[in-house]
């Protein structure tokens, strides 16, 4: 069975902020959840990509069992805060100085935002709301790009 990679957790991160940031802008699309689904998703994703790195491993069999198993097989995976608190100290505090308080409220933002509620459309979350989030997940994954070799 083929593992999750790091640079596809990086790559899928960068693309779901693309496509969180074209579903705002498209006038067609009347409901901003599809957005904040994506922001979510890509912060999860971004946020995955650090926890290998930090971890030394370029794909999920290669982390401790138990990490991997708490992150890769259960829901706690999605849980923003949950997999913050995975990835190691040296990594955390390799988050640029100067980015370091927009990272940790964009952490804060994106785990209040359940994810499921707004993928299976039970929250609707406002035009500005949805922004916001998107802005926030847009700044995780920049913050993580820098600190991760490309």
């Amino acid at each position: 069975m083929a593992g999750y990679y790091r640079q596809t957790f990086l790559d899928t991160a960068r693309r779901r902020v693309r496509e969180a940031e074209w579903l705002l802008a498209d006038p067609k699309v009347r409901s901003c959840d599809g957005a904040v689904a994506c922001a979510l998703l890509a912060s999860e994703c971004a946020l995955k990509a650090l926890l290998l790195f930090g971890h030394g491993a370029d794909e999920d069999e290669e982390l401790p069992a138990k990490i991997r198993q708490s992150l890769f097989g259960t829901a706690q995976g999605h849980a923003i805060q949950r997999l913050w608190e995975h990835v190691t100290p040296r990594c955390q505090s390799s988050i640029p100085r100067p980015r370091r308080a927009a990272f940790q409220a964009a952490l804060a933002a994106l785990d209040q935002a359940h994810r499921y509620e707004h993928r299976y459309g039970k929250q609707r979350p406002t035009q500005p709301d949805a922004s916001q989030l998107v802005e926030y997940a847009k700044t995780l994954c920049l913050c993580v790009s820098e600190v991760l070799p490309s």
